[in-house]
């Protein structure tokens, strides 16, 4: 690693960073106040305390602080592509021009308020190295976290197509074993997952969607009670009439009721 240029101070309300293009990584972290940073044209970032965006080599980029007394971190640096190949090849497939990133910057901060304080003082060699250290560390730490996101987007993913499908079809009755096998998982790793993606058990989960499209039917058509209770896969009203007031907390009835009347 080779670093360019590390910064850390004050910058005025509107004052900017004109449009610039770097042949190296740029990593901008916020320690107070609220910074924008927009790459190329289209896309723009609205940074506040503990968020950071890494911009990658030759990406055009500019940006203007938002707030009074806004303290930032900026990182200019290079990574060796014979050393550090692979790590170039991560940061640069996921983003090809840049990545948002929440972080917690408060030890950051404390790091390069201490190395500019004692600029002075520390030796420049000595200093270069804490700050290459410390940016190892640093995109260590974003190494990790990414890797969490992109794990868990990858059910994140699977679980929408499948809530998608059942929103389509929500006559169908899935076994927990069925929509598992769908994703390759066991039955007891497909629950924990979804947990972690909705806060709940799958059954009950699309025990709502199901509700949620009955309250619709409900609401837009003319169908009675019982045709929408055989069209979402019941074959008797009362469990119909059970899981609604379960989940929406009145009957059938009386929602349309209260819809119509509120409607």
């Amino acid at each position: 690693m080779e670093i360019i240029h590390c910064g850390y101070g004050e910058f005025a309300r509107e004052q900017s960073i004109e449009p610039v293009i770097w042949p190296f990584f740029d990593l901008f972290v916020i320690h107070q106040g609220m910074i924008e940073i927009c790459i190329g044209r289209k896309t723009k970032y609205h940074l506040s305390p503990n968020e950071a965006l890494l911009i990658c080599p030759n990406t055009q980029f500019s940006g203007m602080s938002k707030s009074d007394n806004v303290v930032a971190s900026v990182h200019h640096f290079a990574l060796s592509p014979e050393s550090e190949e692979e790590v170039v090849k991560f940061f640069c497939g996921l983003c090809k021009s840049a990545l948002y990133i929440p972080l917690d910057s408060s030890l950051m901060g404390d790091i390069e308020r201490s190395l500019s304080l004692n600029d002075s003082v520390l030796n420049e060699v000595f200093t270069s190295e804490i700050q290459k250290h410390f940016l190892y560390i640093i995109l260590g730490q974003i190494i990790v976290k990414l890797n969490k996101e992109l794990y868990h987007s990858k059910y994140k993913s699977a679980f929408g197509m499948l809530i998608d499908s059942y929103y389509s079809n929500p006559q169908q009755t899935l076994k927990v074993s069925e929509m598992a096998e769908r994703l390759n998982l066991s039955v007891s790793h497909f629950r924990a997952e979804f947990y972690k993606q909705y806060g709940e058990p799958p059954q009950r989960y699309l025990l709502k969607v199901k509700m949620k499209v009955a309250c619709q039917l409900l609401e837009r058509t003319q169908q009675s009670i019982k045709v929408i209770s055989n069209s979402l896969g019941y074959t008797e009203l009362s469990d119909f009439y059970r899981n609604f007031k379960n989940i929406v907390n009145t009957t059938p009835a009386l929602y349309r009721k209260h819809r119509k009347f509120l409607g």
